[in-house]
């Protein structure tokens, strides 16, 4: 699991980095994969709302939604926008 706080560079560095072998998987024949990335901590309890914590749960949600919209992104562009399903 990632460090708390270590910012939005590690999410989004680990989902670029399967966006970018998704199209090889597909290439190579893969009809399914199944992937898991973990990251943050979202049990919270007394950090649920933002005060300038980078481990509050506004904090990780804001992030999270950036590095989904950026992954989203690239599966488009590498068209596979209609065949990723994303779970989290």
């Amino acid at each position: 699991m990632a460090e708390p706080g270590k910012g939005d560079r590690d999410l989004a560095e680990r989902l670029a980095s399967l966006a970018s072998l998704m199209p090889v998987f597909k290439t190579q024949g893969y009809k399914r994969q199944v992937f898991l990335v973990n990251w943050g901590s979202f049990d919270t309890h007394t950090q649920q709302r933002d005060k300038g914590s980078s481990i509050s749960q506004d904090s990780q949600l804001l992030t999270l939604g950036k590095a989904l919209a950026a992954f989203d992104q690239s599966n488009i562009a590498s068209g596979l926008g209609s065949e990723v399903t994303t779970l989290v």
